[in-house]
């Protein structure tokens, strides 16, 4: 364990840190985890358990990937093309290794840097790797990013590091698709700062697409759980994203939901431009053209996974249960046969009837799909009826 901010010290800010970093080292010798408990909390806050070489950051040998050089002598990928794998999580006082080797490498025109095994950055490994970045800047050398996850992906947008420090058309999905861009612009083919094409490669927070229902859920999830903390990111809103974005959209998920202004799923699940593929429908009922539109994202873009939720209270199930005329008949006939299902359920008519739905909903869409993708496990999404609380964000998931 390390110490914090020693205030009481002269100068114990200093003190603090030295302090958690001795700690740190001794633990790692005697049996150290080499997690970290927590990130900064104040300007020279630093917690710290342990220290482990295998979790900090190294080039590494990446044996099946023939083109990436070794720790010991970095050779290029091709002439002034270098690939760099960074292991591990990425903070405060640990990139030295990475600072090191990457000082080493001489003659470089172009720098790739892998980063599928870094799973979590803090806003200390963000500036970090900005330093290393606007090193290799100072030195000439382009600088791509590459094999992003979806965290620290989001961090380094939020910090305006990449895209922002890092331009958008040099931030790939896949270490090829960044090697093809660096060799062509070595070759006098095209400059870095030229739009990257959708199809050699997709910048980060898009990942490979189309990407499997299971990923996608897990990123509804995570944002949602961002959303319900209060911690939104709002990412990918940026002008350089929306300059890349004009020829193509590759959306995640879709998401047939209601056209209640307190019900925006951009925001309720925290995705930003082209993430989510959104139909919207006073009391998220199925349409002719919302099947279609939904059609067209299953068939021509790729999307995995439906997501149909209800939202607390609604107003168009509530205006059935009452039996208001005023409002649309094709919507109240449309709701109709949930809010009957639900009368001889127990607790809450409104509740059980928006739920109920939701599920009527989603049974009607896999059938109409089933028929559309004619069978093929391949092509058919996984559609999933929800439950969004509008007092706590929550949205409760309800497959069965």
């Amino acid at each position: 364990m390390g110490f914090g901010v020693a205030s009481s010290l002269e100068n114990g800010a200093v003190a603090g840190l030295y302090g958690a970093i001795a700690i740190g080292i001794v633990a790692s010798i005697f049996g150290g985890t080499p997690a970290q408990i927590s990130g900064p909390t104040g300007l020279m806050t630093v917690v710290v358990a342990g220290f482990s070489v295998t979790h900090s950051p190294l080039l590494d040998i990446a044996a099946h990937r023939p083109w990436i050089p070794s720790l010991e002598s970095p050779e290029n990928v091709l002439e002034g093309i270098y690939v760099v794998h960074i292991h591990g999580s990425l903070f405060f006082g640990n990139a030295g290794p990475l600072q090191q080797k990457l000082g080493e490498i001489q003659n470089a025109k172009s720098l790739i840097i892998d980063m599928r095994d870094v799973r979590y950055l803090d806003q200390s490994g963000v500036y970090t790797l900005s330093d290393l970045i606007e090193d290799m800047m100072r030195r000439g050398v382009t600088v791509y990013l590459c094999e992003m996850h979806e965290e620290p992906s989001e961090i380094l947008a939020e910090l305006e590091v990449a895209p922002g420090t890092l331009p958008v058309e040099q931030i790939f999905a896949t270490v090829e698709g960044a090697v093809e861009k660096a060799a062509r612009q070595a070759a006098g083919e095209t400059s870095a700062q030229e739009p990257t094409k959708p199809e050699e490669a997709l910048f980060s927070w898009g990942s490979v697409h189309p990407i499997g229902a299971n990923e996608a859920l897990e990123r509804l999830i995570v944002g949602n759980q961002r959303y319900v903390r209060g911690q939104s990111l709002h990412p990918h809103t940026n002008p350089a994203t929306r300059r890349v974005l004009v020829e193509e959209q590759r959306p995640f998920a879709v998401i047939l939901g209601c056209s209640d202004a307190r019900s925006v799923p951009e925001q309720v699940f925290d995705q930003g431009i082209d993430e989510l593929f959104v139909v919207r429908v006073a009391g998220n009922i199925m349409t002719l053209e919302n099947n279609a539109s939904i059609e067209y994202a299953v068939k021509f873009l790729g999307v995995r996974l439906v997501v149909v939720p209800g939202y607390q209270g609604c107003s168009a199930v509530d205006a059935v249960i009452d039996d208001n005329v005023d409002h649309s008949e094709v919507i109240l006939n449309a709701l109709e046969p949930a809010v009957e299902q639900a009368r001889g359920m127990p607790g809450d008519l409104l509740t059980n009837a928006i739920q109920t739905n939701a599920h009527l909903v989603a049974a009607k869409l896999k059938e109409e799909l089933a028929e559309f993708t004619e069978g093929d496990p391949d092509r058919m999404p996984r559609i999933i009826p929800a439950y969004y609380h509008l007092d706590s964000g929550k949205v409760d998931l309800m497959e069965k």
